[in-house]
C-alpha cells in the first residue's frame, strides 16, 4: 500500500479541524476581548429533535437540543435580539437540564459588537477550551498523516541477506 493512500484520510480529517478550530478560537478570543458583557433574557428556544427519541408508555426518553434565542439592551439603549453560538444538550428527562434556559431567564452573555447576532457563553470552556481542543486534535492528526508520508518507504520489500561464507578463501 503506497504511504500516500493510508496519509490521506488523516490529513483530510486533520486539516479541517485546524482551520475551523482556529476560525472558532479567533472569533471567539474576539468577542472576549472586544465584546460587551450584557445581561439578556431568553425569549425562546429553537428546539433541534434528534430522530432517536423513543417514547415508551407515553414517556418520552432520549435527549434533544436547544438553541436559545436572547433580547438584550445595547450600551446606547437599543433592544437587539442574539442567538447563542452553539446548540445545548437538553435530557428530556432532568428537570436541571430543562431550567438551564426557560423563557424568562436572565444571564450573562458575551457580545461582539461587529457580529450583534451572535451571543457568546461566557464561560471559559465555550469560549477557550472547545476551539482549542479542535486545534489539538486536527494538529495531531496532521502530524499523524505527515509521520505516515515522510516515515514509510514506498520501496519493494527487502530482499533476505546471501549467506556468506565464513571460511576464509586464502590458505
Amino acid at each position: 500500500m503506497k504511504a500516500w493512500m493510508l496519509a490521506l484520510p488523516f490529513a483530510a480529517a486533520g486539516l479541517p479541524l485546524v482551520v475551523f478550530g482556529a476560525k472558532f478560537l479567533k472569533q471567539r478570543v474576539v468577542a472576549r476581548w472586544r465584546g460587551l458583557l450584557v445581561e439578556g433574557e431568553v425569549i425562546r428556544c429553537e428546539h433541534h429533535a434528534r430522530r432517536e427519541n423513543l417514547r415508551i408508555g407515553g414517556i418520552r426518553h432520549g435527549s434533544s437540543t436547544v438553541t436559545p434565542i436572547f433580547k438584550y439592551l445595547t450600551p446606547e439603549g437599543e433592544q437587539l435580539t442574539a442567538k447563542l453560538d452553539h446548540q445545548v444538550r437538553r435530557r428530556l428527562r432532568s428537570e436541571r437540564s430543562r431550567l438551564r434556559f426557560p423563557v424568562g431567564a436572565k444571564m450573562l452573555i458575551r457580545i461582539d459588537p461587529d457580529r450583534a447576532a451572535v451571543a457568546y457563553d461566557d464561560s471559559l470552556g465555550w469560549m477557550i477550551v472547545l476551539p482549542s481542543l479542535m486545534i489539538f486534535a486536527g494538529t495531531l492528526a496532521t502530524l499523524l498523516a505527515l509521520g505516515i508520508f515522510f516515515g514509510a518507504e514506498d520501496s519493494p520489500p527487502a530482499q533476505p541477506p546471501r549467506a556468506t561464507s565464513t571460511q576464509d578463501p586464502t590458505p
